[in-house]
């Protein structure tokens, strides 16, 4: 009986959470960091810290891969099911 109360409530608490909840969180957040913000540590960048060397693009490569294999596993998931809804 309590798991089917739980569930008729469940799109209400969604409901609440999304429509205030959320909102309230990242207006939160966004006042935090404008009362908390250093322009002098947000722009002051260490010597070098643009520099492209080789161990930083092979850093990079297996990033870009895991990022490519998630779009394309996603995109690939979605056009299927949208094949398969029609």
């Amino acid at each position: 009986m309590a798991v089917v109360l739980s569930i008729e409530k469940l799109p209400t608490a969604l409901g609440f959470q999304f429509c205030f909840q959320s909102p309230r969180n990242v207006g939160w957040i966004i006042c935090a960091g404008v009362t908390h913000f250093n322009p002098k540590l947000a722009f002051s960048f260490p010597p070098g810290a643009f520099h492209l060397s080789s161990p930083v693009l092979l850093s990079l490569a297996p990033l870009w891969l895991i990022a490519n294999y998630d779009y394309w596993g996603y995109y690939n998931v979605a056009f299927l099911g949208g094949v398969r809804a029609r």
